[in-house]
């Protein structure tokens, strides 16, 4: 494998780590919204995981800083939330 097809396979994979945050915190709102607290606290955590493992592309500034702080404070939300409001 050359070294532009290492670049290009690099930059598809830094473009779909950049898409899948955004898909799982729609399925973290869609799971929200008919409150299934479990199920959108796992999928605002997949998003958490991505923002946290931004760095490994070199690339951080105040977009993913402050998308990452978001998400924490969602799945902390969720979280609680679960908490409350388990059958239990």
């Amino acid at each position: 494998m050359g070294y532009s097809c290492a670049a290009a396979i690099s930059g598809v994979e830094q473009q779909m780590s950049r898409d899948e945050p955004s898909a799982s915190g729609l399925l973290g709102e869609f799971h929200a919204a008919v409150k299934e607290w479990k199920e959108a606290r796992d999928w605002y955590g997949r998003s958490l995981g991505v923002w946290q493992d931004w760095t490994k592309w070199g690339l951080s500034g105040p977009f993913d800083e402050r998308r990452r702080e978001q998400s924490e404070r969602t799945v902390s939300r969720y979280g609680r939330l679960l908490l409350t409001n388990s059958p239990e």
